[in-house]
């Protein structure tokens, strides 16, 4: 009996420190309790618009605030855009389920699992084919806390981190042994390989798209700039190649191409050569709009 109360003392005392690493990484760099960035949105209303943007490193938006990302800019030009046009009775939100470095072949699963958000319109925004290859996801698809519940647990990260900063092995190892415990419990119970490592760069972007369609009643494609070397633009090619032969006639589907646009390219609006800056999102989003207000003004009429 005393070592079933500790347990569950010890089990308690962990989740109110992962409530906390979340209240302090979510807003900047971090993820919410459901794995998404920003605050939680409430269940939606009856007059409520919803738009979201799934991607990877680029939706994600590492370096800059939740509220700096493409999705609340999208928002808030939709947002104007209803207001102009006798709409406003119809409020606008906005979620950002970009997740930092997944790759294409994991959108349509990660979109699958928030389908309980009921976006209108998704953007599918792709990440250049390389992009985030090899690095770690955020949030990972294989915590069985989050298979089980829903809940996405922050405090491994946050102890990783901390232990870093802090030159503090035993802090980074704490973080390191949480995330394996929670790793080996998702393997043993819930892995059923859920994103195929296998498939093609436009192969995976044509499934993201699908199973947007399957759970909003419009879509953007949203296709990324990129370097200019030849494996990007044969990659670009194909994609736009994809969107085109497969989607022309769909009504729900609009494309956005940003390697057509050279000011995306620039590097004053980078971060780091890849990562936009807060004025890099809101010019991205500038481009992205139109399609997006489309996509809206066709759902409220």
């Amino acid at each position: 009996m005393l070592a079933a109360e500790a347990l569950a003392l010890a089990a308690a005392l962990l989740l109110v420190a992962d409530f906390r690493a979340h209240r302090q990484s979510e807003l900047l760099g971090g993820v919410n309790i459901w794995g998404y960035r920003g605050p939680v949105v409430p269940q939606k209303g009856a007059d409520e618009i919803r738009i979201a943007v799934q991607g990877g490193d680029l939706a994600f938006g590492w370096g800059v605030a939740a509220s700096e990302t493409l999705a609340p800019n999208l928002r808030m030009h939709a947002a104007v855009a209803l207001d102009r046009s006798g709409r406003a009775r119809h409020r606008v939100t906005a979620v950002n389920l970009g997740a930092m470095g997944l790759p294409p072949s994991g959108y349509a699963a990660h979109l699958e699992r928030h389908r309980d958000l009921r976006p209108d319109v998704i953007c599918v925004y792709a990440d250049p084919a390389r992009a985030g290859h090899g690095t770690s996801v955020l949030p990972r698809g294989d915590s069985a806390i989050s298979a089980a519940t829903g809940y996405v647990p922050m405090l491994p990260l946050v102890l990783v981190d901390k232990g870093r900063s802090m030159h503090s092995a035993a802090v980074e190892r704490a973080g390191r042994l949480l995330e394996s415990i929670d790793r080996s419990m998702y393997g043993l119970l819930f892995d059923r390989g859920h994103v195929r490592q296998d498939a093609s760069y436009t192969d995976a972007i044509e499934a993201a798209v699908r199973a947007a369609l399957g759970i909003a009643s419009g879509v953007v494609v949203v296709a990324p700039p990129y370097s200019g070397t030849d494996e990007d633009a044969k990659s670009h090619s194909a994609l736009v190649a994809m969107v085109g032969s497969t989607f022309h006639d769909d009504p729900r589907v609009r494309f956005v191409d940003l390697a057509a646009i050279p000011e995306l390219t620039a590097g004053s609006i980078r971060l780091d050569g890849v990562n936009f800056s807060a004025g890099g999102h809101a010019r991205v989003a500038q481009h992205v709009a139109p399609a997006v207000i489309d996509l809206v003004q066709a759902r409220v009429q």
